[in-house]
């Protein structure tokens, strides 16, 4: 068989200029279209890559500020707590100062009101005692209070020792000095008569003795010498009611606290 060289070499061209038409007709476009395919998803990509970069890096910043907020939240409500407690005890101590500023204000009243109390007590208590003594003494021995005031006072200054004598009598070497009796009442003539003759022989000198009526003073007599003073009056008996009146007192105040 023979072969036909020309027709061989007429295919081998056809095949040739086939292939040359497909590259220039066909796989040209369809590879630059994969070209511009590929690009477009290498540049979707490298798109989608950012994105997700900003994506992750907003995250990022947004759970930074999310614990950055937690974190001065807990440091607001650490502060607010301790401000609410340091307060708190600031009230706590203010309402016990005010407490104690009221409980001592109370007590300084109820001292004031027991003081005032026992005073005009005392005084009411002395002035009927006076006016009951003086009319069952006038009733039953038919002799003034004075009189027995006076008796009762010459017997407190027997009582005296020899050594507060011995230094009245000193007082009185200087002649300025004097003896004062104070009283609540006139003493009558007879009475400084009866104190006058007890001390010049108590003291064995002449006295010189100046009455004064002290309206302060309670039922009895005193004696006062540049040193020294002696003295009766009710005030002796009345003392143990006075110390039972303070105690009831007391009593009351221990309950009310």
């Amino acid at each position: 068989m023979l072969i036909d060289w020309f027709t061989v070499a007429a295919q081998i061209i056809n095949f040739l200029i086939l292939v040359a038409l497909l590259k220039h007709f066909l796989y040209g476009p369809v590879l630059r279209a994969m070209a511009t395919r590929e690009e477009k998803i290498a540049t979707q990509l490298r798109a989608a890559q950012a994105e997700k970069e900003k994506a992750r890096a907003e995250a990022d910043a947004y759970l930074k500020k999310n614990k950055d907020w937690e974190t001065e939240r807990l440091e607001m409500f650490t502060q607010a707590k301790e401000a609410a407690k340091t307060e708190r005890n600031e009230l706590i101590v203010k309402a016990h100062q005010e407490v104690d500023l009221l409980q001592a204000k109370w007590h300084e009243t109820i001292e004031h009101q027991k003081t005032a109390f026992l005073q005009n007590l005392r005084k009411r208590v002395i002035r009927q005692v006076y006016d009951t003594a003086r009319r069952v003494l006038k009733d039953l021995a038919n002799a003034d209070l004075e009189d027995q005031i006076t008796t009762v006072f010459i017997q407190r200054l027997k009582a005296l020792d020899h050594e507060k004598w011995e230094k009245i009598a000193e007082a009185l070497q200087d002649k300025k000095n004097a003896l004062v009796i104070e009283s609540a009442f006139e003493v009558s003539q007879k009475d400084r008569e009866k104190i006058t003759g007890f001390l010049e022989k108590q003291l064995q000198q002449k006295v010189m003795l100046v009455y004064k009526i002290e309206p302060g003073a309670i039922c009895g007599l005193t004696l006062k010498s540049p040193g020294h003073k002696i003295a009766w009056d009710l005030n002796d008996y009345l003392e143990k009611l006075e110390e039972e009146i303070a105690k009831t007192f007391m009593g009351l105040k221990t309950q009310d606290s």
